[in-house]
């Protein structure tokens, strides 16, 4: 469709196996095939009427995107003020997360990008000026992973494959299965709520817009799911009550060789 734009990059098994792994850090432990999670998790009420669409309904830039509208969340919730990053700070990070560069004045090179590249990418070089601290992928087969991690979080970066179903879908509000219907393509979104007591379950930002996830969505077009640590979850209570903060920084030191720089 004219107004929505696609641009995620199927994921690479080989590289994604050298990531940090969300259920090894949380104090539950990695063992638990299930995780208790509050029933209901909004965390975009707030910014409803503010998410971007980043020219996402131009160019391939969702993943970055997501990233924008991700850092809105947070300063919603966790800062005195709303601030979203600026279109520029978000095509920037596009220009430097795809290879090779897209080119926003004459939009070549618009492929989009795989997931895992752009978070490190992220983690690198930051966006609008802010860098996060790391970020880890989550096991989507473990019940209630998600719900767990947007409740500590406050938000999740999906990657799904979008059938054209959704094309219409998008418009009325819910994404739901459909059994049969032609993949329409790779997409990143912001998964930033969810409603267990409905059978409309997930709630994420796609856009500019906000859009439900039934469940029979989450489970067949899902294709990988990472939380961002920003500096500012490190310093919110359910944050501190969820994480192991000691296997975090081994994980860490085990995957890269290097210390991680908690923030103060």
């Amino acid at each position: 469709m004219a107004n929505y734009k696609l641009g995620l990059n199927r994921p690479l098994p080989e590289k994604m196996s050298r990531s940090l792994r969300l259920e090894h850090i949380l104090k539950c432990g990695a063992a638990k095939r299930s995780l208790d999670a509050p029933l209901v998790s909004d965390h975009y009420s707030k910014v409803t009427n503010a998410f971007q669409m980043y020219n996402n309904d131009k160019w391939g830039i969702c993943g970055p995107a997501a990233i924008g509208n991700q850092r809105g969340i947070i300063s919603a919730y966790l800062t005195d003020q709303i601030a979203f990053p600026t279109q520029d700070a978000v095509t920037d990070l596009y220009v430097r997360a795809t290879s090779p560069s897209f080119n926003p004045v004459t939009g070549e090179n618009d492929n989009g990008v795989i997931l895992q590249t752009l978070l490190e990418t992220l983690l690198e070089g930051g966006i609008g000026g802010v860098k996060p601290v790391c970020f880890a992928r989550l096991n989507t087969h473990i019940i209630g992973m998600m719900d767990a991690a947007i409740s500590l979080f406050g938000s999740v970066i999906l990657g799904v494959e979008l059938h054209e179903a959704q094309s219409e879908q998008t418009d009325t509000g819910t994404w739901d299965y459909v059994y049969g219907s032609p993949i329409w393509g790779g997409h990143a979104i912001t998964e930033c709520g969810y409603d267990q007591q409905r059978a409309s379950t997930g709630i994420v930002e796609t856009w500019s817009k906000v859009v439900k996830m039934t469940k029979n969505f989450q489970r067949e077009q899902i294709s990988e799911a990472w939380v961002v640590m920003w500096a500012e979850n490190f310093s919110t209570k359910q944050f501190q009550d969820g994480i192991d903060i000691d296997a975090l920084k081994e994980d860490y030191k085990a995957l890269t060789d290097k210390d991680l720089i908690l923030p103060a």
